[in-house]
């Protein structure tokens, strides 16, 4: 996490919010796009193995750079388990490639389609405003006024969008399904890894 401070407070998603894909549910029949703007299907990017799928938000997103820096420190934890990582983006593939090159993405990028279809087909949500600020406010628009610098308006992509974190084994079958309720609510480490030591 950044040393300044994260955008918004990390709480876990209140127990009566419903969300549809679950663990065990076998994952949706979708496409994700390459870098280069060629399709690939989930199949094809796990080759074989366990698949990861880190579904960032927008390219200016402060809670989603700090993602990013986490899994840069875990680069070689993923890397040691029999797995396929991916960071999944939404918008245009050229200002994937751009954000993944310069904020240093640890994982191969891959970019959703025009809509957002493969965050739908996860039931990942998009929500209001009040939600992107998380549960305080006061405390959101103190990180805001101290990091503002870092503030970025993306080129592309949806800035409603939330994130998740998918964990597929090799048939297909979604043992994890982690849907983010606020910027800064993603997946631990700790369990995503210990995950794939089972799947292995």
């Amino acid at each position: 996490m950044s040393p300044h401070g994260s955008i918004v407070a990390k709480p876990a998603a209140p127990a009566y919010v419903e969300i549809r894909m679950r663990t065990g549910d076998r994952a949706p029949d979708i496409e994700l796009l390459r870098l280069d703007g060629t399709p690939a299907s989930l199949a094809a990017l796990a080759a074989g193995r366990p698949l990861v799928l880190f579904f960032l938000r927008h390219y200016g997103c402060i809670a989603c750079h700090d993602r990013v820096e986490e899994l840069r420190a875990r680069r070689a934890d993923y890397e040691r388990r029999a797995a396929a990582v991916y960071c999944v983006t939404n918008g245009k593939p050229e200002h994937s490639a751009e954000f993944c090159a310069r904020r240093e993405v640890p994982f191969p990028c891959v970019v959703d389609r025009p809509g957002e279809p493969a965050y739908r087909a996860f039931d990942l949500e998009k929500v209001n405003y009040r939600r992107l600020f998380g549960p305080s406010l006061v405390e959101a628009f103190a990180i805001i006024a101290r990091r503002w610098r870092e503030i970025e308006t993306p080129k592309s992509g949806d800035v409603l969008q939330m994130s998740g974190t998918m964990v597929l084994d090799r048939d297909g079958v979604v043992r994890l399904a982690h849907h983010s309720y606020y910027p800064n609510d993603h997946a631990a480490d700790d369990d995503v890894l210990a995950l794939l030591d089972t799947l292995a």
